[in-house]
């Protein structure tokens, strides 16, 4: 699971980040479903790259 994470966290570079913003909350929501953390990974890494509150 830490390799979708870290797949995730590149999708949030700023050079990704137009392409992908759209389609990396439907990830991170579904993420919640999957269990381990990794939604909650996910919504850190938003919040770290400012699309979302922690």
């Amino acid at each position: 699971m830490q390799r979708l994470v870290r797949m995730f966290e590149q999708a949030l570079e700023p050079s990704e980040q137009e392409d992908f913003v759209e389609r990396l909350e439907r990830v991170r929501s579904e993420g919640h479903n999957w269990g381990w953390g990794v939604g909650d990974d996910m919504d850190d890494l938003m919040a770290e790259y400012g699309f979302a509150e922690e």
